[in-house]
Formats: C-alpha cells, structure tokens, sequence
C-alpha cells in the first residue's frame, strides 16, 4: 500500500529537533485537537459558561460556540480516554 501523505511517518519524528507546542504547526486535525485539549479547551469552556451566564446577544454566541467546540470535539479519542455512550 502506497501512503496518500508525502511524508507520512512524520508523527515518529525520528530525524528532527524535538517538538515545541508553542512554535509548531500541526498539520493534521488531530494533532490540533489534543494541544486544544490539553492546553486551551478548560479555559475556553469556562470563557463560555461565564458567556452564556451574561445572557442576551453574548450569551447566544457564546451558546453557539459551545454547540461547535462539543461538536468539532465530539470525534477526538486519546489513548485511555473512555468513549461517551450515546
């Protein structure tokens, strides 16, 4: 099987420099997701909460965001992470 990536072991990092979240730029939507989740997504979802707590224009957009972060958040499972039942 011919891979449909060009570089398609680049997750191994085997010749590179050591990885920095801060300064790299992920390529694939689920490197994305877990530096999301692991950095951002707290914070975030307690940005939203405290939106939505406001009411009014704020509170709908911010009930917007939360509806698209659940849902673009629905598809990311890490390794240990328990599937919701649904």
């Amino acid at each position: 099987m011919i891979p449909l990536e060009s570089n398609p072991y680049a997750h191994l990092n085997l010749f590179g420099p050591g990885r920095d979240e801060e300064g790299e730029m992920y390529t694939d939507r689920e490197s994305r997701q877990r530096v999301f989740r692991h950095r951002f997504q707290a914070s975030v979802e307690k940005g939203v909460e405290n939106a939505k707590r406001e009411g009014g224009e704020v509170g709908r957009a911010a009930a917007v965001l939360g509806k698209i972060l659940a849902e673009s958040m629905s598809d990311f499972a890490e390794v240990g992470d328990v599937p919701e039942q649904g």
